[in-house]
């Protein structure tokens, strides 16, 4: 199946989302800016030998700031709708860590990614280029989520949670890192094939665990859930020496 047709039912929901959000009046959804199903190159990453995705809540809000909003997705800066230009919108997607990053954000994943051999950066990723997700929700929103009325949250968590489980289910990772406030993480629905185990600890006053689970994306594959505690940002408490132990005990892992 081609690329990018692979994604249409998935790509028709997330404007669908992004519209449906617009319509109710609720005044957040960043304006400029278009729904963002997934961040970086699903080119290189369909073709990684370790398949890895990243998971945060909602797309930051400054990813549309500035005198030129669509500066980090500019294929997508003339999308009026999903049903043309889809590929356009899947090209402004693959290119994003190819232009302008909010690198300030996505280092807090890289050194435990780059301890386990791949990066958001194909040029940097030996065993694979990684992609990042959002359970929450494929929209930018101001304010940002955590300032959102619970109202307003949970009408999007309900459309962006399912969303986002299809999505994975497309992807088909190996490896899902997720840190993000637990009563996300704990909406990560794919069923367990076993207890999760901790995976490395942080000794420490309050002592930071990362744990693995295996789970069942479909009938026939499985892949591991990596979950470790966010705080402002995803580990946000773990240094970037410790990320990357974490990469490389993850790695040994799936080396066997």
């Amino acid at each position: 199946m081609d690329r990018h047709r692979k994604f249409d039912d998935l790509v028709r929901r997330a404007w669908d989302i992004f519209r449906k959000t617009e319509s109710k009046g609720y005044g957040v959804v960043v304006q400029p800016s278009i729904p963002i199903l997934f961040f970086g190159d699903s080119a290189a990453y369909f073709t990684s030998s370790s398949k890895v995705i990243t998971v945060g809540k909602n797309p930051s809000n400054i990813e549309f700031d500035g005198a030129n909003p669509f500066h980090r997705f500019p294929a997508a800066s003339n999308i009026m709708d999903n049903g043309q230009s889809l590929d356009n919108y899947i090209d402004s997607l693959d290119g994003y860590f190819a232009i302008d990053p909010y690198w300030k954000w996505f280092k807090c994943y890289e050194p435990l990614l780059q301890g386990l051999g791949v990066s958001y950066c194909k040029d940097q990723g030996a065993n694979g280029t990684v992609l990042h997700t959002d359970i929450c929700s494929p929209i930018a929103t101001h304010p940002t989520w955590s300032r959102l009325r619970p109202t307003v949250q949970r009408a999007l968590w309900s459309d962006g949670q399912q969303l986002w489980h299809d999505l994975v289910r497309s992807l088909e990772p190996d490896v899902i890192v997720a840190s993000v406030p637990n009563q996300y993480a704990s909406g990560i629905q794919f069923r367990g094939l076993g207890a999760p185990r901790d995976l490395y600890t942080i000794a420490r006053t309050n002592p930071y665990v990362v744990t693995i689970e295996e789970i069942e994306l479909t009938e026939n594959r499985r892949s591991w859930l990596v979950k470790g505690a966010a705080a402002q940002t995803p580990l946000g408490k773990v240094s970037n020496e410790h990320k990357r132990l974490i990469g490389q005990e993850l790695k040994r892992v799936l080396d066997g």
